[in-house]
């Protein structure tokens, strides 16, 4: 397919270059606003752009439709995908919050233990609440504790998963229509994937710490203790979460002549690729 700067050179344009470039006017702005360039251009300015619209053909008018289908598409998408890039966030600095309070309970009980037993202060309610206690099943909070960080778990890879299909998605587009500058869209995983790289440190920190006895425990405490880190708060892998190949195909094959944009009642992208 031709690439589309070379689109601005024809004498006479069809509904399929006239979508294109709609559709890279638009990539290309909202690359621009993401770097903050104050004199962003479009590809090619929007009055022209109308004036050539409005000189197609019926048949042509319908093609440039169908990749206004798919600009519109993406907008949706976009913003459905910044609600779960959000999400996943959110729920990693659930799963981080409960490990960080641990440390600093397990800083301060070490901290008292090594304190003669007459000038010994009170362990703060607050202290006990967010150590690893509330995972010992006699703990009143138990229940409460596992809900919470099973369902952030949960959540957070219902959100990244989706977020890879998203991303997917916009590369079989991009590729089925000869529009690539709508990768521009795409989720940039640096961010989670620091995120993910901290919570796992962190969990093999505390273990590590638990188990050689730097922190002050009884045997039985640390020996559930370990438990409790072992069962919920277990490294996160992302390495392997992707679209299963004849998903995409699946997709691929709806992109021809449009179809996954005309499909009614349901959209057939979504529910193929970003719903495991």
């Amino acid at each position: 397919m031709t690439d589309v700067k070379t689109l601005l050179n024809k004498r006479r344009f069809t509904g399929s270059d006239l979508g294109r470039i709609e559709i890279t006017n638009m990539s290309l702005s909202f690359k621009d606003a993401l770097e903050g360039n104050p004199n962003s251009k479009p590809f090619i300015e929007i009055s022209k752009l109308q004036t050539l619209i409005n000189a197609l053909d019926k048949k042509q008018l319908k093609m440039y439709n169908n990749y206004i289908e798919v600009h519109d598409w993406i907008t949706v998408k976009y913003n459905i995908s910044q609600t779960h890039f959000q999400q996943a966030q959110l729920q990693l600095k659930i799963l981080w919050e409960f490990l960080s309070e641990s440390v600093l309970a397990e800083e301060f009980f070490t901290y008292i233990a090594k304190i003669d037993a007459d000038n010994k202060p009170p362990i703060p309610e607050m202290i006990e609440e967010n150590s690893l206690k509330v995972f010992f099943e006699e703990n009143a909070e138990f229940e409460n504790s596992v809900d919470i960080v099973t369902l952030a778990r949960e959540a957070f890879f219902t959100s990244y998963y989706l977020l890879k299909g998203y991303n997917k998605s916009l590369e079989l587009i991009a590729e089925e229509y000869g529009i690539p500058d709508i990768c521009i869209f795409k989720r940039d995983f640096t961010k989670l994937q620091n995120q993910i790289d901290n919570f796992n440190e962190l969990t093999k920190s505390l273990l590590d710490k638990i188990q050689s006895g730097e922190y002050i425990n009884t045997p039985e405490i640390k020996k559930r203790k370990l438990e409790v880190l072992k069962k919920y708060f277990y490294s996160i892998d992302v390495s392997d979460i992707k679209p299963p190949q004849n998903k995409v195909n699946e997709v691929k094959s709806l992109l021809k002549d449009f179809k996954a944009f005309r499909m009614p009642a349901q959209d057939p992208i979504y529910s193929i690729l970003f719903i495991k």
